[in-house]
This record gives C-alpha cells, sequence and structure tokens, in this order.
C-alpha cells in the first residue's frame, strides 16, 4: 500500500471561523463599523491540527456527530475554503458532492443543469451530449426533465447530482451525506456504482451517519470530535471505537441495564421503542423520522423522548413525525400534513392543520 502514490494529504490542518459577536441589520452599520474597527468576532476553531494521508484507491469514511468538523474539512479538501494553518495537498481532479443543490441553478431545468453542471466540472459540450440519457436514466428523472430544480424533491437534486459527479470516473470522490435523502433503492444503486468507482482506482471520501453504510463501503475511518481527531486507521476498529463510546450512553437512555443480554424477542414493544429510539438519536442525524413508535412506551419515556427531540432540533436537525396524539404534534412541530385516503387534505402550521383535523373528527 506505500508505493501506491497520496492523492491527499492532510498536514496539521486548523481552521478558523470568525463568528459574529453583535447583530449589524443592514450594510451601511457595518461599513460604518468596519471603518472605526468596531467590528466584533468570536474565533471558532472548527478543526483542530488534524493530519493524515489519503492514498490511490483508498475509501476513508469520516465519522462523528453533527458538528464536529467533517463536513469542513471535505470542503478544504475540495478547495471550497482555505485552512488557517496548515496545508492540504490535492493530486488528481475532484469530484464533490458536499451540498445539496451545490452548483445547480435552481431556477433552470434538469435539462439545463445538467449542461450547467458538467461545465463547471470542467466537460465539453460534445461530452455532455454523449453521455446525457446515461445521466438521466442513473438519475430516473425521465418525467421531470424540463422542470425547474427548484421543484424537484431533495432526493431528486441527490440523484441527479450524484449522476452527474460520477458520469466519468474521477480520481477523487467525494460524498457528504447528501446520499441519505434517497431512498433505498437508488443508495443501492450508488453504492454499487461507488464500488465500481473503487475497483478502478477511483478514491473515496465519504460522510455518513450510517455506520454499516461506513463499513461496507470504506477500508479506513477517521473518527472527528468537536474538531479535533480522535481516532484515525482501519475502518472496523474505528466504527467499533466510536460506537463503544455511545454504549453506556445508549443502555442508560433506553433503560435496559437489566436485559441487556436477553434476547430482543423477549422484549415488550415499548422496550423495543427505547432501544431503538436510543440509537436513532445518538448521533445526532440530519433527519430524524419517527412513526408512531413511541405511542407504545410510557408517559414517563415519551417526556423524554419529546426533550431529546427538541434538543436536536434546536441543533438544526430535520424532524418528520407521525402519531395520532395531536397535543403531541402540536408541541413538537411547526409545520403539518394532513393526509386523507391518500389525498392532500391540508398543508401549514401545526396549530391551523390540528386544529382543522380536530374540527373535522368531531362531526
Amino acid at each position: 500500500m506505500a508505493d501506491k502514490r497520496v492523492m491527499v494529504d492532510v498536514d496539521h490542518v486548523t481552521i478558523r471561523f470568525n463568528l459574529a459577536s453583535q447583530k449589524i441589520d443592514n450594510l451601511k452599520e457595518y461599513f460604518i463599523k468596519f471603518i472605526k474597527g468596531e467590528l466584533m468576532f468570536q474565533e471558532f476553531l472548527a478543526v483542530q491540527d488534524i493530519s493524515f494521508q489519503v492514498r490511490e484507491g483508498e475509501a476513508w469514511g469520516l465519522i462523528g456527530s453533527n458538528g464536529s468538523g467533517k463536513s469542513t474539512m471535505l470542503k478544504a479538501i475540495s478547495g471550497i475554503i482555505k485552512p488557517y494553518k496548515g496545508t492540504i495537498t490535492v493530486n488528481g481532479n475532484v469530484a464533490p458532492l458536499i451540498e445539496l443543490g451545490a452548483g445547480f441553478d435552481l431556477e433552470c431545468t434538469a435539462r439545463e443543469n445538467i449542461y450547467l453542471n458538467g461545465c463547471v466540472l470542467g466537460h465539453p459540450l460534445k461530452f455532455m451530449e454523449e453521455h446525457f440519457d446515461e445521466i438521466v436514466e442513473f438519475a430516473e428523472i425521465h418525467k421531470f426533465l424540463d422542470s425547474p430544480i427548484k421543484n424537484y424533491s431533495s432526493g431528486m437534486k441527490a440523484r441527479l447530482g450524484f449522476s452527474i459527479a460520477t458520469m466519468v470516473k474521477p480520481d477523487i470522490l467525494i460524498v457528504d451525506e447528501i446520499l441519505s435523502v434517497g431512498d433505498y433503492k437508488f443508495r443501492q444503486k450508488c453504492e454499487k456504482r461507488m464500488k465500481e468507482l473503487l475497483d478502478g482506482g477511483t478514491t473515496l471520501l465519504f460522510v455518513s451517519h450510517n455506520i454499516d453504510e461506513v463499513r461496507r463501503l470504506c477500508d479506513h475511518a477517521i473518527w472527528i470530535d468537536h474538531g479535533q481527531m480522535r481516532m484515525v486507521g482501519e475502518v472496523n476498529a474505528i466504527c467499533d471505537a466510536y460506537m463503544e463510546e455511545h454504549f453506556d450512553e445508549i443502555v442508560e437512555f433506553a433503560e435496559i441495564g437489566q436485559f441487556l443480554d436477553s434476547p430482543i424477542k423477549n422484549y415488550s414493544s415499548g422496550m423495543k421503542a427505547r432501544l431503538g429510539f436510543a440509537v436513532a438519536t445518538m448521533v445526532k442525524p440530519d433527519i430524524l423520522i419517527v412513526d408512531e413508535v413511541l405511542a407504545v412506551g410510557d408517559y414517563k419515556f415519551r417526556q423524554k423522548c419529546e426533550k431529546r427531540m427538541k434538543e436536536l432540533l434546536a441543533g438544526g436537525t430535520t424532524l418528520l413525525y407521525v402519531s395520532h396524539n395531536i397535543d403531541e404534534v402540536k408541541r413538537l412541530c411547526d409545520h403539518a400534513v394532513w393526509l386523507d385516503h391518500g389525498d392532500l387534505r391540508m398543508i401549514g402550521s401545526s396549530e391551523e392543520v390540528c386544529n382543522a383535523y380536530m374540527e373535522e373528527m368531531k362531526k
């Protein structure tokens, strides 16, 4: 492995952001304060003194909770942001899939965006014309080809972005969590294509909160925690250590300490719900989907779950929540969708939709 060339060399990299410590509402006020030297910032180190090398054909998973610095590191490797200290050397062309919709003009159609995105990646017009049908087929967007991207779902944007980026074999493919918005079938297609690219010599940098996905795709991993490198090495060793770190937290939250070595088949519905929720929310996911499973939990545990969901929401997690408990929906959600026999009856603020639903139920 040592004779393979280094594709990415991250050497003692620190990345700093200046966070505004005062609210400025307009450009005039900002300019006046800038001239007077009165602008106040708080220094925030998103990544602190991290070093690692990625060789040709290797697949590296970056793991850690939200806000740990994973995406910031990938943006620096992609050349989007520059390090405050240290150096990053990249050898080869990079296909970055870092932010949903990046490189797309939301007002343009998918057809127009395929050529636009190809141009951004450095592909000539003739090349894009030759590969156009292949991109559309892989992304499964035939019926929506002439619709503006702004009308696309998150999953459709992810499919199109991935299809364009992997149409040719890049030297380095960077995938940052955006595939989590795709359905199971499409994620399987993406995994298959990434494995084909890896077999062909592409180097992969992959961020995901799905530890099983990281284990399947990657041979190395780096664990970043609050901007600092906790561990780096073989993927299974790193993932095991990461999961072990959270093991006690899961057991304590799920309140299953005395039943830890009992088969799950002997668990009550409430115990299964507690364990499932504890595992799912351990890593502060970008999107949390909860479908009625908490209804089988007792009052005390539901209160714990509500508290954790509110903490996750405050930290930027998006919540999709199904419940027959209307008061619960009002407390947790700011928007609601009312579905009736497969038809959309109403969409809007949770308060308005829930009140309309309850009025209907009284009839």
